[in-house]
């Protein structure tokens, strides 16, 4: 079994460097960037800061194209299903990242303009205390053993890898970001929304796990990951732009829910354990599958059971059918979204893409009662908490059968209507007692398929019984 050792530090120079590679908009998918938004909202990109992006873009497009041919960033990457060790994109962004990249004078005129215009902020994050505080987190709860139960589950102890250093590397981030795992170390960006949360540090050492699992995988033999390569495709792939589906519900069951759970308790994991994709068919495809197996991926993680990855690999394809049903998809164009739970509002904006959209909290109930009746601004109502407390201007049909269903003994209701009249302005109302149950009924909403008609004008979609 491997010995893992691992390190935590804080570093400016990544982070500079980072934030420069992100806010450049080289990609296509990345015209929405929040980085680049929230930049520019500090004021942060000044004309000599654009100037010096664009001509990094520009670099950065033409050497994947020169290196890279068939460079599609909306195509499945690679002809594997699992995560790549070695491409090239991967290698030229630690390149960049380590300062070690033979990247034009704008990369490093784009550092130094920005490293002027945040220096406040990044260094009142006081992230190297937090690298710190990280660490010691990370060895009272036994992350390192964790680390080794992955590893042996994924390698089982064939590989011959018997030290393994992993580098966690702290950055600063304006905005919430993803971490990504690079040769030997990890990029975490750290925003200050993140640190807001109460479970954030605990949550943090989730993704350590879950990213440690993908560097795993990425080293596994070519032989062994052509053949789960050919098991998943023929099983089918539900998300169309996401390749390594598989391998990030395995990961997030391990590291985001078992992890977590086992070491903080059920109140650390988060409503949402990994983010929905609302470009993808089953935007909750990974959050959805990562709780349906965590179950058996622990048993799977036994070090008696015997298990391998590819075993981990078959437990999610046997359940991916059952949580994935192969029904039409509801997508809508959302125009009022009114909800008293913020995250009720996050799990909506994930499953509901829109052509447009406007969202105000409850307490404006009375300014959107008061707009004229106008079929092409859809409004949806969503509450989280007792029925007792609903709004009175709610439509008395929607009410009542949402407090017949909480008599009934469901958890969660959500009905939607045809037509909407001043005296009934929402298209769907839903109820749910829990966040957890607004999420489920949610999907359940995403995959319906008996929308409302003129004969039937208000449609009860889903009812979530009460859990023994």
């Amino acid at each position: 079994m491997a010995d893992i050792m691992l390190s935590w530090r804080f570093d400016v120079d990544s982070t500079i460097r980072w934030l420069v590679e992100q806010a450049s908009l080289w990609r296509s998918d990345q015209a929405g960037n929040a980085i680049f938004a929230d930049l520019r909202h500090r004021g942060a990109l000044l004309p000599e800061v654009k100037d010096s992006l664009a001509a990094f873009a520009a670099w950065r497009r033409q050497d994947a194209a020169d290196n890279e041919p068939d460079h599609n960033p909306k195509a499945p990457i690679g002809a594997e299903m699992l995560s790549e060790a070695a491409t090239h994109q991967r290698r030229t962004l630690a390149a960049l990242i380590e300062g070690t990249c033979d990247a034009p004078a704008c990369f490093q005129t784009g550092q130094d303009r920005l490293r002027t215009a945040l220096d406040k902020d990044i260094r009142s994050a006081s992230l190297a205390d937090v690298a710190a505080e990280l660490a010691a987190l990370a060895e009272e709860a036994g992350v390192r053993d964790w680390l080794q139960r992955v590893s042996r589950l994924i390698w089982a102890d064939k590989l011959g890898i018997d030290n393994v250093t992993l580098e966690i590397r702290l950055i600063w981030s304006p905005v919430p970001a993803s971490a990504t795992i690079f040769g030997s170390f990890i990029l975490l960006p750290v925003s200050s929304q993140e640190m807001e949360r109460t479970t954030w540090k605990q949550a943090i050492l989730g993704v350590v796990v879950h990213e440690f699992g993908h560097w795993c995988v990425s080293r596994l033999p070519r032989r062994d990951r052509v053949c789960l390569t050919n098991t998943i495709l023929a099983a089918g792939l539900p998300n169309r732009y996401h390749f390594n589906l598989v391998e990030e519900a395995i990961h997030t069951a391990i590291g985001n829910i078992l992890f977590v759970r086992d070491k903080f308790g059920e109140s650390a994991l988060r409503p949402v354990v990994y983010g929905y994709e609302s470009q993808s068919d089953y935007p909750y495809a990974i959050d959805s599958l990562s709780r349906e197996v965590a179950p058996e991926i622990d048993r799977l993680l036994d070090p008696e059971s015997g298990s391998t990855f590819g075993d981990a690999v078959a437990t999610v394809l046997r359940h991916q059918r059952d949580v994935l049903p192969p029904k039409p998809i509801h997508f809508t164009r959302i125009g009022l979204l009114v909800t008293n739970n913020a995250s009720a509002q996050r799990l909506f904006k994930g499953l509901f893409p829109a052509m447009r959209r406007w969202e105000i909290g409850e307490g404006d109930l009375n300014l959107l009662m008061s707009f004229p009746d106008a079929p092409h601004l859809p409004r949806w109502f969503l509450w989280v908490g007792a029925l007792t407390d609903l709004p009175a201007n709610i439509p008395q049909d929607m009410a009542a059968a949402a407090q017949s269903a909480c008599h009934a003994g469901f958890n969660a209701w959500c009905a939607t209507r045809m037509a909407k009249t001043q005296a009934h302005a929402f298209d769907a109302v839903v109820w749910a007692a829990s966040v957890p149950d607004m999420r489920e009924v949610l999907i359940k909403l995403h995959q319906a398929t008996g929308l409302p008609t003129v004969s039937n004008p208000l449609t009860l979609h889903y009812q979530l019984a009460a859990k023994a």
